[in-house]
């Protein structure tokens, strides 16, 4: 009877839980679309001939795992899982953009050259944070290390 108990409580944590990895895939997801994701391992991009006169935009290869911001969400918040998602790809925190923050139908607040990589990478450590501490009060939960007095 007690495990059907723990289980429960268990199962009552879960949407917690799925909420704050959709909320990242979303934070993510936006992140990628304004080329804030940037790859972490060199080989990700194509070998191009360095030439003086042209400016050109190193392209990722093709066979360099794709960047998918619901997985990549998972990947980062739960601890025992690796979807290789993290490994491959990082918020870039040196990426600065134009920030416009609508408060209401006429008020805009702009800010000029904002650091939107660095508040995504902040964004990140504090998914993994809370990934790391809510999945372990989860498991303790589940197995019982953890009770309520009274």
């Amino acid at each position: 009877m007690m495990i059907f108990k723990l289980r429960e409580k268990f199962l009552l944590r879960v949407p917690h839980l799925l909420l704050l990895i959709i909320v990242g895939s979303l934070i993510f997801s936006g992140g990628e679309s304004h080329n804030l994701m940037s790859p972490s391992k060199i080989r990700a991009y194509n070998q191009c001939e360095k030439n003086s006169n042209t400016n050109q935009q190193q392209t990722i290869s093709d066979d360099y795992p794709k960047f998918h911001a619901f997985m990549y969400s998972v990947d980062a918040f739960i601890p025992v899982i690796d979807f290789h998602q993290q490994s491959y790809w990082l918020p870039n925190a040196n990426i600065k953009r134009d920030l416009e923050i609508p408060l209401n139908y006429s008020n805009i607040i702009c800010y000029k050259n904002a650091c939107i990589g660095s508040l995504l990478r902040w964004y990140f450590w504090f998914h993994i944070v809370m990934g790391w501490v809510l999945t372990s009060l989860a498991v303790a939960g589940f197995t019982g290390l953890v009770r309520r007095l009274g």
